[in-house]
C-alpha cells in the first residue's frame, strides 16, 4: 500500500484513532531503533545523573528573575 492511500485511509478518521495509529508508529519506530517500553520505565539510579532545580533552571537559560512570580 502506498503512502499517499495511507493517507486517504486515514484522513476521515476520529481523533482517538488517529491517537492509536499515532502511539502505534511511535512504538515501531522505538523498536527499529533498539528501545523496548521497560527501556523508558526505569529511574535512572546513579547520583550522577541528577541535578537539583536549580541547576536545571541554569541549563535551560532561565534566570532567577524569570522564575519569580
Amino acid at each position: 500500500m502506498s503512502i499517499e492511500a495511507v493517507q486517504h485511509e486515514i484522513a476521515n478518521w476520529d481523533e482517538a484513532q488517529l491517537r492509536h495509529l499515532i502511539a502505534y508508529a511511535v512504538v515501531l519506530q522505538d523498536r527499529k531503533n533498539g528501545h523496548f517500553p521497560g527501556d523508558f520505565a526505569t529511574k535512572p539510579d546513579s547520583p550522577e545523573r541528577w541535578v537539583s532545580l536549580e541547576e536545571l533552571d541554569r541549563k535551560l537559560g532561565f534566570t532567577p528573575e524569570e522564575l519569580v512570580e
